[in-house]
């Protein structure tokens, strides 16, 4: 089977012909500090081989060291010994920020064979590419903090990265649980309560923080931690960064609080997560990117094509339509950076593009079901700035 996207409008029509992919970004440039060389090294000649030979000096410009710095934290690798084709890596990360860096995840070419880990786990790699995740002793680094891991790298041409970065950050969660308070004891000025989180989703929900006003005030709280409190909004989290939401399951968080008399105690705006997530993408994920030259008819129009019928699904009307993308148009005061923005805050990105008609194709890091991308399309287009939002719709083409 062959298919086709298929978009509103005349020109959306012909966007799908394209057939671009666009790349994962990194989080933020690197910023070269330091390289620390080995000093010049000489060798003495005896007084009886200097009246034979002209002295030879060996030097030597290994690079031991380097310093990736970036707006809030600092990575640090070391090679703290070497062989002929191994090393002994030590990689530290120092929070240079305000805020905790919780879940850290770095994704980088390592340059060889990474084992004997410590202080790490290896979540992902292919071949010299890996995606390293915090231990759980070690989750968290607190403002002014710093953590290490090292391991064993191995190979034939041994190199230091020539990046490494931190790929995990918080995003508020879009759509895939629920959230329900209920008074379970009145007592006229005060009450017992509960508030279950309910993860409808085939994902862990990480290091989850939820947020909410009330028209009461919490004394005591069971099964979370309050982290911040301003009046009568709160954000509260698990005792445990590393105790996620598991799929499919809920979590119950049991207070108790002081009210109005003959007051109903309610979460007064709508309560939302936030959760920690990471680009789980490698390079070799990541379809190489058409060529299209300056002159192309077609120059400022790129949609990623459909590669596989694993990337379609079908609604109980028969419809297709593309997994995990949606599809939407802004208004012109909405640039393709601040798009970009808005669709990182998803946890997604522009996978194409239509520049005369200010049009986008989304596609988010993980998997959404239906019902929630049918949401999170809802939600959408109640914002002023966005004209239309709709399912990236595909149908099947018939060839003789």
């Amino acid at each position: 089977m062959v298919y086709k996207l298929l978009k509103k409008g005349i020109s959306l029509a012909l966007a799908f012909v394209i057939v671009l992919s666009l790349s994962c970004c990194g989080v933020g440039d690197e910023v070269l500090i330091d390289e620390i060389t080995s000093e010049t090294t000489s060798l003495e000649a005896t007084e009886s081989t200097l009246e034979e030979n002209t002295s030879t000096e060996i030097t030597t410009d290994e690079v031991t060291e380097k310093i990736y710095e970036y707006d809030d934290y600092t990575i640090e690798y070391n090679i703290i010994s070497s062989g002929t084709n191994d090393q002994n890596i030590n990689i530290t990360i120092s929070n240079t920020g305000k805020e905790s860096i919780i879940g850290w995840t770095l994704k980088y070419d390592a340059g060889g064979e990474i084992s004997d880990l410590w202080d790490g786990t290896i979540y992902k790699n292919n071949e010299t590419e890996y995606i390293i995740r915090s231990a759980d002793h070690n989750y968290v680094i607190e403002p002014g903090s710093s953590v290490a891991f090292g391991y064993t790298l191995t190979g034939d041409e041994l190199a230091i990265p020539e990046s490494i970065e931190i790929c995990s950050k918080r995003v508020v969660k879009v759509g895939g649980y629920e959230v329900e308070f209920t008074e379970t004891n009145d007592f006229g000025t005060s009450f017992q309560g509960e508030i279950k989180i309910s993860n409808l989703t085939d994902e862990p929900i990480e290091a989850w923080i939820l947020t909410f006003y009330t028209n009461f005030v919490i004394e005591e709280l069971s099964g979370a931690k309050i982290i911040s409190q301003y009046n009568i909004h709160y954000e509260v989290a698990d005792q445990q960064w590393t105790t996620p939401i598991q799929p499919n399951s809920t979590v119950v968080l049991g207070l108790s609080g002081s009210k109005e008399e003959n007051v109903q105690p309610e979460i007064k705006i709508g309560a939302y997560l936030s959760e920690i997530v990471f680009d789980d993408k490698l390079t070799s994920d990541i379809p190489d990117e058409p060529d299209i030259s300056d002159d192309d008819d077609d120059d400022g129009i790129y949609m990623k094509p459909i590669t596989s019928e694993d990337e379609i699904a079908y609604k109980d009307t028969g419809f297709a339509y593309v997994r995990n993308q949606i599809l939407l148009m802004a208004d012109d005061s909405i640039s393709f950076d601040e798009m970009s923005d808005i669709a990182d805050d998803m946890n997604a990105d522009i996978v194409g593009y239509i520049d005369i008609t200010n049009e986008y194709q989304i596609e988010f890091r993980y998997n959404v079901e239906l019902e929630d991308l049918e949401n999170i399309i809802d939600d959408l287009e109640q914002k002023p700035f966005i004209e239309y939002a709709a399912l990236n719709y595909a149908f099947e083409l018939h060839t003789d």
